[in-house]
């Protein structure tokens, strides 16, 4: 059984109008202090949604044709810049700081792509199914993609993560797990301690500095670009929680999001650099996103049927393991 939570506060669902309640919130980015982007999905479409009173109230930015499964953000020389990407291997750009102008690019027909970042030299990077990596950066302004995947096995890949645009971490299957400090242009194997879990997540810190999650409990970080990796999971590698977001707030406040099937979640913080972590409070559903997550105030995406969750103070009850 977990232990108790310790904030006081719990997800709650956030009444959303107009059906967005009827999107699974895959990612969720937060451009100022309580603003939010969200991008989520249904069955054949996706949309984007924004909040800007800590997510308490959301409006309709954008519909999309084409299934939203990430989104990333980043200010640079004066322009806001969001990165979406679809099911069918479509990148979504923005430049409005509202969300609510995409233009698309690298339009074809298969495969999802998983994930999407932009560091802050301003390179960005996706990753998914059948060793789709791509390279772009903001000069273009993302119009074009160039393959960086020749030296990458050919599996398909959960996440993507740049801290400055040269140094790219990237996490499947089978406890797999590649670096590059080259922006790309070759890849190294890390050795994450696994062989069999999948890894869904990873977010860095700093150049050096990330963290992974996956199933089966796994949530380990690396202090050395993504050479090696160290276990920093609350529980051993066989418990049935599964970490799939992670949102750094500094050096040392890191939240993890982690989902126990598909009815229940917690979400664990550190405050020392992942020496230690505590349950910082859990939801009635899983959750696929965070956001914002600091103290008092925070929002997560969950699935169709509960859209957007936000944090309320109340009584929290334990999860069973």
């Amino acid at each position: 059984m977990l232990q108790s939570p310790i904030s006081g506060y719990q997800f709650a669902k956030i009444s959303l109008s107009n059906e967005m309640d009827k999107y699974a919130y895959n990612a969720i980015v937060s451009p100022s202090l309580g603003t939010y982007v969200a991008v989520g999905k249904a069955s054949s479409k996706g949309t984007v949604i924004r909040s800007t009173d800590f997510g308490f109230s959301w409006t309709s930015a954008y519909n999309s044709s084409d299934i939203l499964n990430a989104v990333a953000y980043r200010l640079l020389n004066g322009v806001d810049y969001f990165i979406a990407t679809t099911a069918k291997q479509n990148v979504l750009v923005s430049t409005v700081s509202s969300a609510t102008t995409w233009t698309k690019y690298l339009t074809t027909t298969s495969n999802f792509i998983n994930s999407v970042t932009i560091g802050s030299n301003g390179n960005a990077f996706i990753a998914g199914a059948n060793n789709f990596v791509r390279r772009s950066d903001y000069t273009s302004s993302f119009a074009t993609w160039t393959s960086i995947s020749s030296t990458l096995p050919g599996i398909s890949w959960n996440g993507i993560s740049s801290y400055d645009g040269t140094n790219v971490i990237i996490v499947g299957n089978s406890g797999t797990i590649y670096y590059t400090s080259t922006s790309g242009s070759s890849w190294s194997a890390g050795s994450s301690g696994t062989s069999s879990v999948v890894i869904y997540s990873v977010a860095h810190v700093s150049s050096s500095e990330a963290y992974a999650g996956g199933a089966s409990g796994y949530l380990s970080k690396t202090t050395n670009g993504g050479s090696t990796w160290t276990s920093v999971s609350p529980f051993s590698t066989s418990y049935t929680i599964y970490y799939n977001t992670i949102h750094i707030v500094n050096s040392s406040v890191v939240y993890v999001a982690g989902n126990i099937g598909s009815t229940s979640a917690a979400v664990y913080l550190t405050s020392n650099s992942g020496s230690s972590w505590t349950l910082f409070t859990t939801a009635n559903t899983a959750i696929f996103s965070l956001s914002g997550v600091e103290a008092t105030t925070g929002v997560a995406g969950a699935g169709a049927d509960v859209g957007i969750l936000g944090l309320v103070s109340g009584t929290l009850s334990l999860i069973d393991k």
